[in-house]
Parts: structure tokens; C-alpha cells; sequence
């Protein structure tokens, strides 16, 4: 019979000779290696989506949290398409995550989460703090609530949207 204290669940890790991978990257290893197998009305089957929390703040001036850096280092030097998106209050109302149709120019112009298919991007909200979101920010909230919920990118012409 275990004894109580061979019960309790540990960490798991793999380990190799040189290293040890923690259980974090096969979570994201699998995240990236599952794809949409169906779709149940808008919602996209087959495709897990990884959450990382309780990630160290990034160092002062630093462009990304130090665990989506070593991900990110990790990831392009395995996939072909990985990318990575900082997530703040200033970037959300910078940016455009979904494309625009620009009219003066007569152009549709691309958004940050505008990505080939089979890309991975890593959206890192370690710098997100308190502030306040403008038209555009909250714009981008909802494009990454789509692209996460279905899978799909809608587009903006302005006078109407467009969701595929």
C-alpha cells in the first residue's frame, strides 16, 4: 500500500540528459500541435488554448515577461510561424489587431493577428496594468476573444463588419 505522502500529485517534468523541460513547455508543445477538428456552431473544436499565470514581471524596460521570452525563443526554434504580441493598455490602443479597410488609400490594411494559418502567437499580458482602453483597444479585446473562441479574424470596412 503508498504511503499518504506518495499520493500527492507532483510536478511533472521530463528529463534528459543535459536539461529538464518542465511541464509548461509540453502543455505548449501540445497547444501547438492541436488544430480545429470540427465546429459545434461558432465554436471551434480541437484547438487547446494555454493560459499561462503567476509569470514574474518583466525587468524594467524589458520588452516581454522572461518566461514568454524563453517560450518564444523555444517555439521559433521549433515551428515555422510563432509570433508574439505584448499586451497592454498602450499596446491595445496603439495597434490594430484586425484589419482595417484604410478608404483614403483605398487599401485593406493588415492587422497584428491577421496570420497565416498554422501560426502560433503568444499574446504576453505580463505588462498589462490598470489604465484605460479607447475605441480601438477595446476593438482589439474583441478580435482576440474571436480569434480565441472561433478561430476566425473578422474585418473592419468601417461602415460594416465582416466575419467570416
Amino acid at each position: 500500500m503508498p504511503s499518504p505522502s506518495s499520493a500527492l500529485p507532483t510536478t511533472p517534468t521530463t528529463t534528459t540528459t543535459t536539461t529538464t523541460v518542465p511541464c509548461l513547455f509540453r502543455y505548449a508543445l501540445l497547444s501547438c500541435v492541436s488544430r480545429v477538428i470540427g465546429r459545434h456552431g461558432e465554436a471551434a473544436l480541437g484547438k487547446l488554448h494555454l493560459n499561462i499565470s503567476g509569470c514574474p514581471a518583466p525587468a524594467p524596460g524589458a520588452a516581454a515577461s522572461p518566461v514568454a521570452s524563453s517560450l518564444q525563443q523555444l517555439l521559433s526554434q521549433l515551428l515555422p510561424l510563432c509570433g508574439s504580441l505584448p499586451i497592454s493598455p498602450n499596446a491595445l490602443n496603439a495597434a490594430t489587431f484586425a484589419p482595417a479597410k484604410d478608404h483614403d488609400a483605398n487599401l485593406l490594411r493588415p492587422g497584428a493577428l491577421q496570420l497565416p494559418m498554422g501560426s502560433t502567437v503568444l499574446l504576453d499580458e505580463a505588462m498589462m496594468t490598470a489604465g484605460r482602453l479607447e475605441a480601438r483597444g477595446m476593438e482589439n479585446i474583441k478580435a482576440v476573444e474571436k480569434l480565441l473562441d472561433s478561430q476566425k479574424l473578422g474585418f473592419d470596412f468601417t461602415y460594416f463588419q465582416v466575419n467570416p
